[in-house]
């Protein structure tokens, strides 16, 4: 996502793996510790416990959220609806990322209806290496993406993005004759989750001394069964704060448990997942940016 747009609360919705496969997600890892960690009869969120979890949880409205991910959102069944109803019903802002896997026209046209309240919209197109092998591009794939396109181009920041590689040579004419701008990211070894991962830009290792707040952080990401966790890298979910079915997002945000890990931040010999992280230098919310470790922001 953009690095000058509002930091949204990251949110999984179903937890039973992506059938997309990207050989750059560690998906065993996360069903693994969800199934060791949290509440297995909530493996995906429906309409009625999104809401049940955001109003008991109190989440203000004035935290985005980022429905994206762990796993290709439009995998659960009322994806289209809990956007909606999040952004159009509730009042919050939020963006979506998406490779299409799972979403029907029908989903494409909830999301164009809402451009007024999503700050951006990406779509996540396949590349021409071969690391998504779960994604079919055939002819329907195609048209969805055509269509997708055709709805989401006047979407705020709309964005074509492909990781490493140009996009798959089945798209790429669409994409030529769409005038869209496609950035091509660099893959990242999920902080230290990927070993073995390759690619240009991937970085392996741990960065030394203090490390600053990161934005991510100070949002979190929401798991289909309450479960706050520290952020979009947290795949080993190591950073469990609390769950907005038991506890407000102010009590998680407020609590000893995410004070200490944020204080650990400035210890130069602490072990902290985030020192393996491509993203703890940059992604910083502006209105959190200098606040210090005192001032958690929420």
């Amino acid at each position: 996502m953009r690095y000058d747009v509002k930091i949204g609360i990251e949110v999984t919705m179903t937890a039973r793996g992506c059938n997309v496969r990207c050989n750059y997600c560690p998906q065993g890892i996360f069903v693994r510790r969800y199934k060791e960690l949290c509440d297995t009869t909530r493996m995906e969120f429906t309409l009625e416990t999104f809401q049940e979890t955001i109003e008991k949880g109190q989440v203000p409205i004035d935290k985005a959220f980022t429905f994206m991910g762990f796993v290709e959102p439009f995998q659960a069944k009322e994806t289209s609806k809990i956007i909606h109803w999040a952004l159009r019903e509730r009042g919050h802002t939020g963006s979506i990322s998406t490779t299409l896997q799972g979403i029907t026209k029908d989903d494409i046209d909830v999301i164009a209806d809402l451009k007024d309240r999503l700050s951006d919209t990406v779509l996540h197109a396949p590349s021409n290496d071969g690391r998504m092998p779960g994604l079919k591009v055939d002819d329907n794939y195609c048209d969805l993406f055509k269509y997708a396109i055709e709805r989401w181009r006047n979407n705020p920041d709309f964005t074509i993005q492909a990781y490493d590689n140009p996009p798959h040579e089945k798209i790429y004419k669409i994409w030529a004759d769409s005038g869209c701008h496609i950035p091509c990211f660099g893959l990242h070894d999920r902080a230290g989750l990927l070993p073995d991962l390759q690619g240009p830009y991937v970085k392996h290792g741990s960065h030394r001394g203090p490390l600053p707040i990161c934005g991510k952080q100070l949002t979190g990401h929401l798991l289909p069964d309450g479960s706050m966790s520290r952020c979009c890298n947290d795949w080993a979910l190591q950073c469990l704060w609390g769950n907005l079915r038991k506890n407000t997002y102010h009590e998680i945000y407020h609590s000893q448990k995410f004070r200490d890990y944020i204080k650990s931040l400035q210890d130069p010999n602490s072990d902290v997942p985030c020192r393996k992280c491509h993203d703890g230098y940059k992604q910083c919310n502006e209105a959190d940016r200098n606040k210090g470790y005192d001032l958690i922001g929420h």
